[in-house]
């Protein structure tokens, strides 16, 4: 829907005697931004680069421009256009402008998926203070960050520091959006998935969404189907052995005809403790569930 309606405004918008080059500029952006989001990387390049040829601030676009050539994994020239736009954002909007913060965060993102987590931190934390110093440490830009920092403070495997940073990321966005929205629930769930990997299995359940626990007499195996907000199809699995056999908890799924999807869920990976699988399509929830009772109560 949104990509017709631009692409209608910009076809008014071009009929026009005196175009409105700014305004066809901006439409442009936002058509390139709704491809991209739909997979349609080529075509949102195209779109883009009309908007800067259009626009007397193309430094305004950079950081667009550098997601879509991200996307088309451009990674060189997309990193050579988020610093294009942070240079020029500090040096037109000012270091500790909320503009520039967003760039900061963008491009942190970007050196996050490339693994270079010491940059994206800095980047990310910097963009953090802006936010807070701007907005107060309680509004809800200043939350996406911190969330996103605990995100790379769990990928460098510091838990306790994750921990603090999604619990308040948790408690905040709770309190803005509410306990059912979406963001709201990733946070949650990102808490328990924390939790996991520090082993602190009786605080799980309090940020699990819905779940399904079992848990046997001696407390040393928790499985829990939660359900995952990002996914949005369905639950997924999350193990905390000690104790269970993984073979055979396969062996018995397998014998049931229960479908093993892709990358074989709880197949060898699940040797391993605290391991997220894959999802399970929801009509063989009850069979799984049944599967796993019967082996572990």
């Amino acid at each position: 829907m949104a990509i017709t309606l631009l692409e209608s405004a910009i076809k008014k918008l071009n009929k026009q005697n005196k175009v409105k080059k700014e305004l066809l500029s901006n439409c442009y952006r936002y058509l390139a931004t709704a491809l991209r989001y739909s997979g349609k990387h080529e075509n949102a390049k195209t779109n883009i680069l009309k908007a800067l040829e259009l626009s007397k601030n193309k430094y305004k676009y950079y950081c667009e421009y550098a997601q879509i050539l991200f996307c088309l994994d451009k990674v060189e020239e997309a990193e050579d256009y988020f610093t294009k736009a942070l240079e020029a954002y500090t040096t037109k909007e000012g270091s500790t402008h909320p503009s520039t913060a967003s760039i900061m965060f963008h491009y942190g993102c970007f050196l996050a998926s490339l693994g270079r987590f010491n940059e994206a931190k800095e980047n990310m934390n910097n963009a953090c203070l802006i936010l807070k110093e701007t907005f107060g440490e309680t509004n809800l830009y200043s939350i996406r960050v911190s969330g996103h920092i605990a995100n790379l403070l769990y990928a460098e495997k510091k838990y306790s520091e994750a921990l603090k940073l999604m619990e308040l990321a948790f408690i905040n966005t709770k309190n803005i959006l509410g306990v059912t929205n979406k963001e709201t629930l990733t946070c949650k769930n990102n808490c328990a998935r924390i939790l996991i990997k520090m082993k602190k299995y009786s605080d799980v359940p309090d940020y699990i969404d819905n779940p399904f626990v079992l848990i046997d007499k001696k407390k040393t195996i928790f499985i829990f189907l939660a359900y995952n907000a990002n996914i949005m199809i369905a639950p997924e699995i999350y193990l905390a052995k000690t104790g269970a056999s993984a073979e055979k908890i396969l062996k018995v799924i397998e014998k049931k005809n229960i479908p093993i999807i892709e990358h074989k869920l709880l197949a060898k990976a699940l040797f391993n403790d605290c391991e997220q699988f894959k999802p399970i399509p929801s009509m063989y929830y009850n069979s799984v569930a049944t599967v796993l009772k019967n082996i572990l109560c």
